[in-house]
């Protein structure tokens, strides 16, 4: 499954703001995103959000709001950062 994420990650560092979209629009991408974030975290190679600072957080939070333009409710923000951490993870 983490071969998804990677494949996931290549996908948006060829188009990061279309990418950034779908993981609004779409329900694929995020899906994929949140399962390997669970597995990263599971297998503690990826903090929790939120074990993560303070200040990382609202990054991660604030970000997640840009992307989102007022399309997702809370729970879809924090499934969006968990996607946007996962894609830090694997770009990295």
């Amino acid at each position: 499954m983490l071969w998804l994420g990677r494949k996931q990650a290549e996908i948006f560092s060829l188009d990061n703001v279309g990418y950034c979209d779908s993981l609004v629009t779409l329900k694929v991408p995020p899906q994929i995103l949140e399962t390997c974030y669970s597995i990263l975290t599971k297998r503690s190679q990826l903090l929790h959000i939120e074990i993560l600072p303070t200040n990382e957080k609202i990054i991660i939070w604030n970000i997640a709001k840009e992307i989102a333009k007022d399309r997702l409710d809370n729970e879809g923000l924090i499934r969006l950062s968990h996607c946007l951490i996962t894609l830090e993870y694997f770009l990295q």
